[in-house]
């Protein structure tokens, strides 16, 4: 499953979301060797985030070896995307691939 993160506003770039990411998750981006995904690591899982920033959006991956963490994290995701959501700068939905 996947996460996709649509901007609706010019004025609220892509990198809206990491930073929220960021105090959510509390954790420094490591690199994976793409310099346009971020790994976000919630030991010993993490999160990927890749911005678009040509289309404003952001794609967000849950990397996690069970279903019951992946719950954990995907509702702190879920919660803080509906709190934006409620602000007004962004929609989003849930996807598999």
């Amino acid at each position: 499953m996947k996460y996709l993160v649509e901007l609706n506003s010019s004025d609220v770039p892509a990198d809206y979301i990491l930073s929220e990411l960021h105090l959510e998750f509390g954790r420094s981006p490591e690199s994976t060797g793409d310099p346009d995904i971020l790994r976000l690591k919630i030991d010993p899982n993490s999160v990927m985030v890749l911005c678009d920033y040509d289309n404003n959006r952001v794609w967000l991956t849950i990397e996690t070896t069970d279903d019951e963490t992946y719950q954990l994290i995907s509702k702190r995701i879920e919660s803080l995307l509906d709190r934006s959501q409620n602000r007004g700068f962004i929609s989003w939905s849930q996807i598999t691939l």
